[in-house]
């Protein structure tokens, strides 16, 4: 009993604890090749190993990396200070490497390797490279002394994805597991582009890539649930059940979408590293108080308190931010108050601006870390999306048979991310609309549907319903959203309501009187209202004038009949348009409004109904179709038999087709 309270994590290791390669692409982009400019794609590629370091040892001071092109390179270590290396096979001027935590003999050293290449064009690559030396006694490693370490990073050059630069890895992995508790690993993954990053568990791998002949995840034989969030990145091993050492892996996938505004995984980094358990005298971690994911408009000032506790009631807690806005290059979060007893209590402060703005939420990763004689740690991730300010100052006015919409620029347009157009969205009632506050997106159960867009520099859109004219009387709500080049989008503009005046004629009646080559259809129409907040005949003088325009097939207008009067009352409302051909198809007929040389609007176009009739077996089916500015909510079908001069009543439908069996 004594031995087993007092076991520590002093366990054989001969030198790799974990690595990762990431890469980022750096000037120069282009090159001059026969007086043409061309693009080039060079990159900077590291690898980074977490090793044990000490007498007897394994320290290697060089890396080969094999690019995934045909070619390859030697690097030596860059980091830490030269001299006095482990390995006597180092060079005098070649740094050491980095000791970033040695705890009760338990050393982990960082070293860092680092190569620039240039890759012959677009394509796929596999960047990868081994080290010979696996710790001894690996529990889900056979024989892992005599097993390589290998690591593996996918590069994906793409002319339509555009440039590309992996995530880089913010926290190490250098943290002890406990029995019994769970154990909680984040990478910290940053994207210096803002690409959407997925997560998953995989394999350690061997020299060839593939897994380790008998690798198995550590829950399999030794208990617990392993687990890694797809979204956050945050690994749970929920408990382990045997002292040990285990080593786990899990690659990061970038996705961004492509020409077609579909997903496209272009590349990932793959993490090995190797977690140590054992009996931890301090049984419980510090437990960071979650706080839920939100949406700020660019511009708003984000300010929270970030709660840890520990049922330790003693332990002094150190807290860490990283990743997400903590890592963007300008105004990023600060984190102040980030040690003390528990309850440690620290502040989260974000100025966003209009840099901010993307498509990808921020993923910021605390790490809570206690001061046990095992220090334990806690994962958290704070999720911000930050959106366009909506789109301030929309209007609408409403002119003849169509609605104005006018707004006022978007307040955030970065040279970045540029506003790539606007669109408008339409309702047929003044109904308020409420967002979801944290989705931009406008459903389809809200009633507003896209109706146009206009370019980045344009404020003002004309709603004429597509050239048919919006229907007199009726409500229509407007909203405006802005667009940006990476599909970011602002949160909807305060609807406004209209009704359209009526200042122009309004089409009643389109009706077959005589269907054939030579046939007639009767036209009717309503004058404008002349009484007050409509038809202006003060700024608006005579004479006046109606013109019934009928499009013919193939959409081209011809003006059938014009009235002239020098009162609008006086005009007339009806024409009978005689001498067409009324078999082939409906017929299309607008009025236009004049005074003087003024077209104040036109009414919206009306069709007549034309009717198909299909025989079948001992019955008839009918359809039809038109297309008015009213809605037509019953159809009476009536018959004429042979031999009889009257047509009778067979049937009604709310249907745009009939079936007459009788």
């Amino acid at each position: 009993f004594f031995l087993l309270t007092l076991l520590t994590f002093a366990l054989k290791a001969t030198h790799n604890r974990a690595g990762e390669i990431t890469y980022q692409r750096v000037a120069p982009f282009t090159q001059t090749v026969s007086g043409l400019e061309v693009e080039v794609y060079n990159y900077l590629i590291t690898v980074t190993f977490y090793t044990n370091d000490g007498t007897g040892i394994a320290d290697r001071c060089r890396d080969t990396l094999y690019f995934g092109d045909g070619d390859k390179a030697i690097a030596f270590r860059m980091n830490g200070l030269a001299g006095n290396c482990p390995n006597a096979d180092c060079s005098p001027t070649v740094p050491c490497g980095e000791i970033i935590l040695s705890d009760n003999g338990y050393v982990v050293k960082k070293n860092i390797f680092q190569f620039r290449h240039r890759y012959p064009g677009p394509g796929t690559y596999l960047i990868r490279t081994t080290d010979p030396n696996r710790n001894q006694s690996v529990k889900n490693i056979p024989n892992s002394v005599n097993v390589t370490f290998y690591i593996e990073a996918s590069l994906v050059i793409n002319s339509f994805t555009g440039a590309n630069s992996s995530p880089v890895f913010k926290y190490a992995p250098i943290d002890k597991a406990c029995l019994g508790q769970c154990f909680q690993h984040n990478p910290g993954a940053f994207d210096i582009d803002g690409d959407s990053l997925s997560y998953e568990i995989s394999t350690s791998r061997g020299a060839n890539g593939q897994t380790v002949p008998g690798y198995s995840f550590p829950n399999q034989q030794w208990g617990g649930i392993y687990t890694i969030d797809p979204i956050t990145g945050l690994l749970q091993w929920c408990s382990p059940a045997e002292s040990g050492e285990y080593n786990l892996a899990f690659i990061v996938r970038e996705w961004r979408k492509n020409t077609n505004n579909k997903y496209q995984l272009i590349g990932y980094v793959f993490r090995d590293m190797q977690v140590i358990v054992g009996n931890c005298p301090n049984l419980y971690p510090p437990v960071i108080t979650q706080l839920p994911d939100t949406c700020v408009e660019a511009s708003a000032v984000i300010s929270k308190s970030i709660k840890v506790t520990d049922q330790n009631v003693n332990d002094f807690i150190t807290l860490e931010g990283e990743s997400g806005a903590f890592g963007i290059p300008n105004h990023p979060a600060v984190l102040t108050g980030t040690t003390g007893y528990q309850p440690l209590l620290a502040k989260f402060t974000w100025n966003t601006d209009c840099s901010h703005i993307r498509n990808q939420p921020y993923n910021n990763v605390f790490k809570a870390t206690d001061n046990g004689s095992t220090k334990q740690v806690s994962f958290s991730s704070y999720i911000i999306k930050v959106v366009p300010p909506a789109i301030k100052g929309v209007t609408v006015s409403p002119q003849g048979t169509s609605m104005i919409i006018n707004w006022l620029p978007a307040q955030c347009n970065p040279t970045n991310n540029p506003i790539v157009d606007y669109k408008i969205y339409r309702k047929e009632n003044c109904d308020p609309f409420v967002q979801d506050p944290c989705s931009e997106i406008i459903p389809a159960s809200s009633g507003f549907k896209q109706i146009g867009q206009v370019g980045s520099t344009i404020t003002l859109f004309t709603d004429n319903n597509g050239g048919d004219g919006l229907v007199v009387g009726q409500n229509y709500s407007y909203l405006v959203v802005a667009f940006y080049s990476d599909g970011t989008q602002t949160f909807a503009s305060k609807s406004v309501c209209g009704t359209l005046k009526r200042e122009v004629p309004v089409i009643l009646n389109v009706d077959v009187l005589g269907t054939g080559t030579n046939g007639s259809i009767r036209v009717k129409w309503m004058r404008p209202r002349t009484d007050a907040g409509n038809f202006d005949t003060m700024k608006y003088l005579p004479p006046y004038r109606f013109k019934l325009i009928h499009y013919i097939q193939g959409g081209t207008p011809d003006t059938v009949f014009t009235v002239t009067k020098n009162s609008v009352l006086q005009l007339d409302t009806v024409f009978d348009h005689s001498n067409i051909n009324t078999s082939l198809s409906m017929e299309t007929y607008q009025v236009e409004f004049m005074s003087r040389s003024t077209i104040i609007g036109f009414s919206q176009k009306a069709t007549s109904v034309f009717l198909t009739v299909s025989p079948s077996d001992r019955r008839m089916d009918l359809s039809w179709d038109y297309k008015t500015p009213w809605k037509n909510n019953l159809f009476t079908i009536k018959r004429k038999s042979p031999g009889t001069s009257t047509f009778i009543t067979v049937g009604t439908t709310t249907a745009q087709s009939y079936t007459d069996e009788n």
